[in-house]
C-alpha cells in the first residue's frame, strides 16, 4: 500500500546523497529557474531531522534550513491542505497553524470552517505577541508573501473567463499529450495494434472516483474504451471496480479469457491491490495484455509480469486519444518514464 498523506503521514527512508540525487533533483532546477513559491509537502524525512518522523511542513530543519539554507531559496514557502491526517486533525488548525509558522512555513493553505481559520490567525498573533513565535522571522514571511502578490498585481491582467477550452489552450494539451505518452515495454509485439481475426480486444479500466478530497476523478467523461471509438477502432468493454474483489476474480476472468488481448487500464495500482491482482490473473491464464497506466507510471512495479505496458500520465480526453492514436499506430509513442524503474523488471520498449 502507498503512504498518501491525506490519509496518514508518509515517511521516506532515502538518505542525504539519495535526496540529492534524486528527489531534490527538480526543486533545484525550479529555484534556479526562478520560482517564486515552494510548497512543503507533509511527509517525513528522518534523513533530515535527525531520526524524527515529523512532516517537513512543521520541521525547521527543512523549511529552514534545507529550502532557504541549503537550496538558497528566497520566494514564499507554502504548506500543503492543513486539513490532511498527515497534518493533523482539522480541528487543531490554530495549533498546526502555529507549528507550521515556527518552522518556517510563509503561507498556510487551509479550507477549513471560517471560525477555526479566525481562531488560528488569533493564534499566531498571539504567538508574536508573546514571543513564542519569532516577531522577525514573522515579518519577514509577510513581506515575500507581500512582495509575491506585488509581483502578480504587476503583471499584465489576466485574459477573461472566455480563454478557458480555447482552440490554443487545446492544441496545447494536445501537443503535450502526444509528447508525454510512453510505451515502457513491448515484449511480445503487441503494439501498434492491429486487426485481430477472432475478435475485438477488450478494453477495460476502473470507474472514475475521488480517490482523495482533493483528486475528484469522479468528473472524468471520456473512458479508455471510449477513446477507442472516438478514434473509429473497435472494441469490447467491461468496467472494473477500483478495486476488483478477490471473490469478483473468477467471474470477471470468465469474460476475459475469450477476448484475443486484453488493454486493462489502471488508476495507482499500488493502492489498489485488486488492480494488480486482476491484470496478473489475466496474465496467468494466457490472454495477451496490455497494462496502461492511466495516472503515475509506477503501476508496473504491481504487475511486472504483463507483456506490454504504456503510460499516459493522465485520464482527460487530450491524454486518452494520444494514448490511443500511439496503440494503434496513428502516431509514435514520443515519452520517456520521467521517474527511475527499475530496467531489469521493466525491459526497454522497441
Amino acid at each position: 500500500m502507498v503512504a498518501d498523506s491525506h490519509f496518514v503521514l508518509p515517511v521516506s527512508r532515502a538518505d542525504r546523497a539519495t535526496l540529492a540525487a534524486r528527489d531534490l533533483v527538480p526543486f533545484v532546477a525550479g529555484i534556479r529557474a526562478g520560482a517564486d513559491l515552494v510548497m512543503v509537502g507533509h511527509l517525513a524525512v528522518p534523513s533530515l531531522t535527525d531520526g524524527r518522523e515529523v512532516a517537513a511542513t512543521f520541521s525547521p530543519e527543512i523549511a529552514r534550513g534545507l529550502l532557504r539554507g541549503e537550496l538558497g531559496f528566497e520566494g514564499v514557502s507554502a504548506s500543503d491542505a492543513l486539513d490532511m491526517a498527515a497534518a493533523g486533525a482539522p480541528e487543531d488548525l490554530p495549533a498546526t497553524a502555529v507549528a507550521a509558522m515556527a518552522a518556517g512555513i510563509d503561507l498556510l493553505l487551509t479550507v477549513h470552517e471560517p471560525e477555526l481559520v479566525d481562531e488560528a490567525i488569533e493564534r499566531v498573533a498571539a504567538g508574536v505577541a508573546a514571543g513564542t513565535l519569532d516577531s522577525v522571522a514573522m515579518s519577514a514571511a509577510a513581506g515575500r508573501v507581500d512582495g509575491l502578490r506585488r509581483r502578480l498585481a504587476s503583471r499584465a491582467q489576466a485574459p477573461g473567463l472566455e480563454v478557458v477550452g480555447c482552440t490554443e489552450h487545446r492544441a496545447l494539451a494536445r501537443e503535450i499529450a502526444e509528447r508525454a505518452v510512453t510505451l515502457v515495454r513491448d515484449g511480445s509485439g503487441l503494439v501498434p495494434l492491429h486487426g485481430l481475426a477472432s475478435g475485438r480486444p477488450l478494453v477495460m479500466s476502473p470507474a472514475f472516483a475521488d480517490l482523495t478530497p482533493a483528486d475528484t476523478s469522479s468528473y472524468a467523461r471520456l473512458g479508455l474504451a471510449e477513446a477507442f471509438r472516438a478514434r473509429d477502432f473497435p472494441v469490447d468493454e467491461l468496467e472494473m471496480p477500483m478495486d476488483p474483489d478477490p471473490e469478483g476474480l473468477p467471474a470477471l476472468l470468465r469474460r476475459i479469457e475469450r477476448a484475443p488481448l486484453a488493454i486493462v487500464g489502471t488508476v495507482d495500482a499500488g493502492s489498489h491491490p485488486g488492480q494488480a491482482r486482476l491484470v496478473n490473473a489475466i496474465v496467468g491464464a494466457g490472454v495477451p495484455a496490455i497494462g496502461v497506466a492511466l495516472r503515475t507510471p509506477y503501476d508496473l512495479a504491481a504487475y511486472p509480469s504483463v507483456q506490454a505496458y504504456a503510460c499516459s500520465y493522465g485520464i482527460q480526453p487530450p491524454n486518452l486519444l494520444a494514448l490511443v492514436d500511439a496503440l494503434t499506430g496513428r502516431t509514435a509513442f514520443r515519452g520517456r518514464v520521467p521517474v527511475r524503474l527499475d530496467t531489469a523488471l521493466v525491459g526497454v520498449a522497441p
